[in-house]
């Protein structure tokens, strides 16, 4: 997420952007060639890179009005809208893309991305996705996209449904399998949760976030020992590992062991004024 300070710089273009869009949009009957088209590309390209925003604005506007051939444009152009946080003229961008390029997969994936903005175009967004899918079934990206706009629209079930998809074109995926044990948890399938979390240590016996994670699920099941075990083998990886170190207190807690309790809460003290 972009900060205020990022937004705030943002703000104080805009002006000066709009100004210089209206100073470079077309006159009737501007036509681009294809090498000022390319030059123009180029500047916007560039412009967005280096953020300067405005002047990646003038040259964008130029070409979507001008050029022969302007798709790459209206998709630099959306990028400038999302980093400026204007979702809707974004979404207008890729509305006109679809148009020049109905089937094209990217397309559709960021139609619906910005779409997603947009409470009331949420079943839109959803069908949008799915169509980037069904023609491009090897992109990560739009199954990652995908299950995070499923996860925020609290559709657990479709979200965990995309994940178990992803998987099965991505089985090594570390990310995805950790989502689909979250999931797992919110629809109650903690069995099936506890799997996924214990391939994931299986998997990568040195990643603290799956021992985190199988640690969490156990504690929740009144499994203290296990939960034990597995914060334990977070502390083995990382001996300040806060959540680690406050579950260790926790369970200690529950045991009735307060030697323990407070010796975990002076290292979980400790661990926090270190950082």
């Amino acid at each position: 997420m972009r900060s205020p300070r990022w937004r705030r710089g943002l703000g104080l273009g805009c002006a000066a952007a709009l100004v210089l869009v209206a100073a470079c949009a077309r006159r009737p009957g501007e036509t681009l060639g294809r090498e000022e088209s390319a030059r123009l590309l180029r500047v916007a390209t560039d412009s967005v890179a280096a953020r300067s925003l405005a002047t990646a604005l003038s040259a964008l506007q130029r070409l979507t009005r001008a050029s022969d051939t302007p798709a790459e444009a209206y998709a630099t152009l959306a990028d400038v809208y999302d980093h400026l946080n204007w979702p809707d003229l974004g979404l207008a961008c890729f509305d006109e893309l679809r148009r020049l390029k109905p089937e094209e997969p990217q397309i559709l994936y960021y139609a619906a991305h910005f779409r997603s903005f947009f409470p009331a175009q949420y079943d839109q967004a959803a069908a949008l996705f799915e169509a980037a899918l069904a023609r491009d079934p090897e992109r990560r990206l739009y199954y990652d996209g995908y299950s995070r706009f499923l996860h925020e629209k609290r559709d657990f079930a479709r979200e965990l449904s995309c994940l178990d998809e992803g998987l099965e074109r991505f089985p090594a995926d570390a990310a995805f399998s950790t989502q689909r044990g979250l999931a797992q948890l919110r629809l109650g399938e903690v069995d099936a949760a506890a799997m996924s979390f214990r391939a994931l240590t299986d998997a990568d016996p040195a990643d603290p976030y799956a021992w985190l994670n199988l640690g969490y699920l156990e504690f929740g099941r009144g499994n203290l020992d296990q939960a034990a075990q597995c914060f334990a083998k977070v502390l083995a990886l990382d001996g300040k590992n806060t959540e680690a170190l406050y579950n260790v207190g926790r369970i200690a807690l529950r045991r009735g062991d307060s030697a323990n309790a407070l010796r975990a809460t002076r290292a979980l003290k400790a661990a926090v004024h270190a950082r």
